[in-house]
C-alpha cells in the first residue's frame, strides 16, 4: 500500500484505480490553507508554509499538474485557518489569521479577547485576479 509522508502529493489514477505521486515541485508543504474546486481545478490558497502564506497553487485535474499562480488584482493578506468556496468560476475566501505565534498581533489566543479577519476576497479563474469584495449589510464577525 502506497501512504503519502510529508509534503507528498497523492493522485488517483483514472484508469487503474492506483494511487501514484503527482508532481508537486511547484508548491510547498502547508497547514491551515483551504481548497477549492472550479471546473477542472483546484485551488489551494495560504495557510502556514512555516511562515504566512497568500500564495495561490493550482493542481489541474486534467492535466495532474502543479502550478505556483501569480495573480494580479489586490491580493488577500497572508492567512490561515480561513475558510473558502467556489462559486460559478470563482474562489471566494473569507476571515482567517495569520499563524501561530502571531495571533497576538490580531488579538487572538489565550486571554487576548480579540477578534479574526472578516474580510471577502475573489479570486476569478479566468481573469488569473483577486478582488476584494465590499459586502453590505450584516457582515458576520471575525473567524
Amino acid at each position: 500500500m502506497l501512504r503519502p509522508t510529508g509534503s507528498t502529493s497523492m493522485d488517483m489514477t483514472e484508469t487503474s484505480g492506483q494511487w501514484k505521486l503527482a508532481d508537486d515541485s511547484q508548491t510547498r508543504k502547508r497547514s491551515g490553507h483551504s481548497a477549492s474546486i472550479v471546473g477542472d481545478r483546484m485551488l489551494v490558497f495560504g495557510g502556514n508554509t512555516g511562515t504566512p502564506s497568500n500564495d495561490l497553487c493550482e493542481f489541474n485535474i486534467s492535466s495532474r499538474t502543479w502550478v505556483l499562480k501569480e495573480p494580479g488584482g489586490a491580493l488577500p493578506d497572508e492567512r490561515t485557518y480561513h475558510s473558502s468556496v467556489s462559486y460559478d468560476r470563482s474562489m471566494l475566501v473569507f476571515g482567517g489569521a495569520p499563524p501561530f505565534p502571531s495571533f497576538a498581533k490580531w488579538g487572538m489566543g489565550a486571554g487576548a479577547g480579540g477578534t479574526a479577519s472578516n474580510d471577502l476576497y475573489r479570486y476569478d479563474v479566468d481573469s488569473d485576479a483577486w478582488e476584494q469584495i465590499e459586502a453590505g449589510g450584516a457582515v458576520p464577525s471575525g473567524r
